[in-house]
């Protein structure tokens, strides 16, 4: 994927399976004034489903998740605009639910977001969606994240319109390890039913 002129392209990915797992190889390209960025996602394996997946499951997407430190270098962590600009994303992201199947992702800038579980992925569900902010407003219209229990690895696109002016970002390598399982360690936002932290059918 590349990013030029708040566009992106898609040059290509390798892909081959193995058995439910899907293993591919993704390559992040950010035109800079100084010259191209470019990285390779670390975990690209996905798990081949037709469902949610079981309870156990499902519960790896729940928890505090915290950003791994940024490295503008290889972009993990650093969300790139279509105005030339970069920053590292920080802070912790708290992943919680309400309905089976569906999580919702508490972002530290004070904004919820739904996405829907398929295996060991979910995906902004729907899409586009907004977050109203005392300065303007923040979308996204892409959110896609594969988990393994520990760690998240996932690429964000969106917009957000502040003071009235409009900026495109994205996060090519987004990458967050858990750092707490359930809801009940330390999320101080809205009650979570039922609690799909307990052991169940996986």
């Amino acid at each position: 994927m590349s990013l030029h002129d708040g566009t992106v392209t898609a040059p290509g990915t390798a892909a081959a399976p193995a058995g439910r797992r899907k293993l591919e190889s993704i390559t992040a390209i950010s035109h800079q004034p100084t010259g191209d960025l470019i990285a390779t996602v670390r975990y690209g394996a996905r798990t081949r489903a037709t469902g949610v997946g079981g309870l156990n499951s499902f519960s790896r997407f729940l928890g505090a998740y915290t950003y791994d430190p940024a490295n503008s270098q290889t972009l993990v962590n650093t969300v790139v605009t279509d105005h030339g600009s970069d920053y590292p994303a920080q802070g912790t992201v708290w992943f919680t639910s309400e309905l089976y199947g569906t999580i919702v992702a508490h972002t530290p800038e004070g904004c919820s977001w739904t996405l829907a579980v398929q295996g060991n992925t979910a995906e902004l569900n729907p899409a586009p969606q907004t977050c109203a902010l005392a300065t303007g407003t923040l979308g996204l219209h892409y959110w896609a994240v594969a988990t393994d229990g520990e760690h998240d690895d996932f690429f964000l696109a969106g917009t957000n319109d502040q003071n009235g002016q409009s900026t495109n970002f994205y996060l090519f390598i987004g990458a967050l390890t858990r750092t707490a399982p359930c809801q009940e360690d330390g999320h101080t936002g809205q009650t979570i039913r039922p609690q799909p932290c307990q052991s169940g059918e996986g």
